[in-house]
């Protein structure tokens, strides 16, 4: 006997994991993930909300929140990151929740108070490198105009941390002598202009540990972070909030 007519399978979408949505040191970087699910856990969520990712490459931090928050997404890199981060948003069912445009993170061209999210990782130290860091302020700036009074900001940033971090960094990555490697008083002036800031850093060894031994390594720096200052750790994650009265 033969069938006529179409049969709709029903389709499944995977979930995505942290690994989707921080891409590289996985170990270290999934302590931002774990920040950002306690804090939006705790707070309301209201209908309709919007978020942009600055400088976002594969989308990952889009992917993050339209995952896990479904917030209404504008993904954004200094060229359109479509080609990059539209695959992988697909591969989870997520397309319907992000746009993928270009944006100029020190001039963006959206309203003022137009999100209740902004969300960028290891952003700040490619945009103010050793011979602009008036641009980190510049950015911060902009994320401050265009986020809605009470709208959050989550951030994920390289930190300078101890001598040996910058000695490795001088011998082994050409790219790091200029790039804008942050501090603890460096951020809380940055962010001055915010009600809140919230942050907490992590991460020495596994700096130095090959793909294949992070995952042991960070869980001896797990142990480590408690003891060593905060300063000597190489990255800085957290949250700040725009005062309601901006």
């Amino acid at each position: 006997m033969e069938l006529s007519g179409t049969v709709t399978m029903p389709q499944t979408t995977k979930s995505p994991t942290t690994e989707d949505f921080v891409s590289w040191d996985v170990p270290t970087w999934s302590a931002a993930i774990e920040y950002w699910d306690r804090l939006l856990a705790a707070r309301p969520k209201t209908e309709h909300e919007r978020g942009l990712e600055l400088g976002a490459h594969y989308g990952g931090l889009s992917l993050y929140l339209a995952a896990r928050r479904g917030v209404n997404m504008i993904c954004t890199d200094l060229k359109s990151p479509e080609r990059w981060a539209r695959p992988q948003h697909e591969a989870f069912g997520m397309e319907r929740r992000i746009v993928w445009e270009p944006a100029n993170a020190l001039a963006l061209s959206y309203p003022d108070d137009s999100f209740d999210f902004v969300i960028f990782k290891s952003l700040l130290g490619e945009i103010g490198t050793t011979d602009k860091p008036h641009n980190k302020r510049l950015m911060l700036a902009e994320v401050l105009r265009v986020l809605k009074p009470g709208g959050v900001v989550l951030f994920a940033e390289n930190m300078i941390a101890s001598p040996v971090h910058v000695l490795a960094r001088s011998a082994f990555r050409g790219w790091g002598k200029n790039w804008g490697y942050t501090t603890i008083p460096e951020m809380r002036e940055l962010f001055a202009a915010f009600a809140e800031l919230h942050y907490e850093t992590t991460g020495f060894l596994v700096a130095f540990a090959p793909a294949r031994l992070k995952p042991l390594v960070r869980a001896i720096d797990r142990r480590l972070d408690p003891l060593l200052p905060e300063n000597s750790r190489y990255v800085i994650y957290g949250s700040a909030v725009k005062p309601n009265g901006e």
